[in-house]
């Protein structure tokens, strides 16, 4: 499974691939009123066409929920179902994109300093291993297609947008890593049973967790 912080780089390399040009940004994403530390990934790709004359493009792979598609870098609204997304100019070398509001992030602002993969390597090993990173913090998994998205969060999968829904709480090991085998496509067949179960007692701690934080 590629770590999100990893997939623009590669996305990257793929653009290089169909013959457009790719260039990496440092970002940083907001949830709510703070910055959540989301490591950088956004690009930019010149490739014109007849729908965006400039060939200025916004690409990012690793933003969770937001983009479907590449957005033209261009000021306005754009709409992507079921978010409209907005970009705007921030000073003379940055951006800043708005999420919709049913989002789950508000939004992230990027500036157009070039970056390289090595630039990266502290706060993605910090996102990956810190206790209170969210990416430890809270096991999820996410997949944006072009009418919503499908989200599990510890052990409740639900979906916004087209065919909306949030799902009881799943109590069973076995049922879990189904659901992220026919919803997410993340199999995990290949490893031994003990780390499976260890993984679902992890995960499912996490959840009673939460529950004992509400009460």
């Amino acid at each position: 499974m590629l770590p999100p912080q990893r997939r623009p780089w590669v996305a990257a390399v793929l653009v290089g691939l169909c013959g457009a040009r790719a260039r990496g940004w440092r970002a940083g994403r907001r949830a709510e009123s703070r910055r959540d530390g989301q490591p950088p990934g956004a690009h930019r790709v010149r490739a014109p066409v007849e729908t965006n004359p400039s060939g200025e493009w916004y690409v990012d792979a690793g933003l969770g929920d937001a983009l479907h598609e590449p957005l033209p870098l261009q000021p306005g609204e754009h709409v992507q179902p079921p978010f409209r997304l907005t970009l705007e100019p921030d000073g003379d070398r940055g951006w800043t994109l708005i999420h919709d509001p049913a989002g789950g992030f508000r939004s992230m602002r990027w500036m157009t300093d070039l970056a390289s993969a090595g630039d990266f390597v502290t706060k993605h090993e910090w996102l990956s291993t810190a206790p209170d990173s969210g990416f430890v913090q809270v096991p999820m998994a996410e997949r944006r297609d072009a009418t919503g998205v499908d989200v599990i969060r510890t052990v409740t999968l639900s979906r916004i947008g087209n065919g909306a829904f949030t799902a009881e709480p799943i109590v069973r090991e076995s049922e879990w890593f189904e659901v992220l085998a026919d919803v997410f496509d993340l199999n995990f067949d290949g490893h031994p049973p003990e780390w499976r179960h260890s993984l679902w007692d992890t995960v499912f701690a996490r959840h009673r967790d939460w529950q004992a934080s509400r009460t």
